[in-house]
């Protein structure tokens, strides 16, 4: 996602998520671990992430068919590519819902994914 769309979602997030945006957008492609374009990433998800994801938002309700289930969560290969998709998702839903309570979750879990997208950077120079 690029900032300037990144930055235009600001004003519907909470502060701590702001915050995480706005470091993303501060960070410069060598402070990004170089990857392969199309990589797949170990994303973990809570059963309660999933289900937002699955159920909330617009997400194919399939994305997490081939999670492997570790404990109380599960664990969902995921590039970089689609790590965007989910999180615009999520974005989408946060900012529509007008339910208090789901949407800090749905900003928590943006926040997550955007750890990938600020640790990661699959792009050719």
């Amino acid at each position: 996602m690029a900032c300037d769309t990144l930055l235009s979602l600001a004003p519907f997030f909470s502060q701590q998520v702001r915050h995480a945006m706005g470091q993303h957008c501060y960070l410069t492609k060598m402070d990004r671990k170089k990857i392969p374009y199309g990589t797949k990433l170990p994303v973990k998800f809570t059963l309660r992430e999933r289900d937002l994801i699955r159920d909330k938002t617009f997400c194919d309700p399939d994305f997490a068919r081939f999670a492997v289930v570790e404990g109380k969560g599960i664990t969902v290969e995921m590039s970089l590519d689609d790590i965007e998709e989910i999180q615009g998702y999520v974005a989408a839903e946060a900012n529509h819902t007008k339910n208090s309570k789901l949407q800090k979750e749905l900003e928590s879990l943006f926040a997550k994914l955007q750890v990938f997208l600020d640790t990661y950077d699959d792009q050719d120079e």
